[in-house]
């Protein structure tokens, strides 16, 4: 009887060593699939933060040129006339800025501060609206 066991015992051990090839095929099958889907995950995540970041270069140049306009003379400045000023050129970005006078209030104006640049080709374009009023 002890020996039938051991005989068993021997066969059972010998039936369930290491991976059979199938096994191994979907375990590398499973591995390719996680790898590609971080690599494109990296890929969009690459993308998006190129997108954001001419984004914000758009922003931080109509807000640069919104701080060079708020100081000057309300009355008296020629950069602060009614109508369209530029084109004022950065880089890949074309910055103009439109000026109207009273239209909101009294004393006040209106100006509309407007980037366009070419993001992969494709026409880009941001708003930045000020109201500067004249303190009487």
């Amino acid at each position: 009887m002890k020996s039938n066991i051991r005989k068993m015992l021997r066969n059972h051990k010998s039936q369930e060593e290491g991976f059979t090839l199938i096994e191994a095929v979907i375990g590398i099958f499973v591995f390719t699939v996680g790898i590609l889907a971080a690599v494109s995950m990296q890929m969009t995540a690459l993308n998006g933060n190129s997108i954001a970041r001419s984004l914000t270069q758009g922003a931080n140049f109509a807000a640069s040129q919104v701080e060079i306009l708020r100081p000057l003379d309300y009355l008296n400045d020629a950069d602060l006339t009614n109508g369209t000023h530029g084109p004022i050129q950065n880089g890949n970005y074309t910055l103009t800025y439109n000026v109207q006078r009273d239209v909101l209030l009294p004393n006040t104006m209106l100006v509309n501060v407007t980037v366009n640049w070419l993001y992969k080709g494709a026409p880009k374009s941001m708003n930045l609206v000020y109201i500067k009023y004249d303190i009487i």
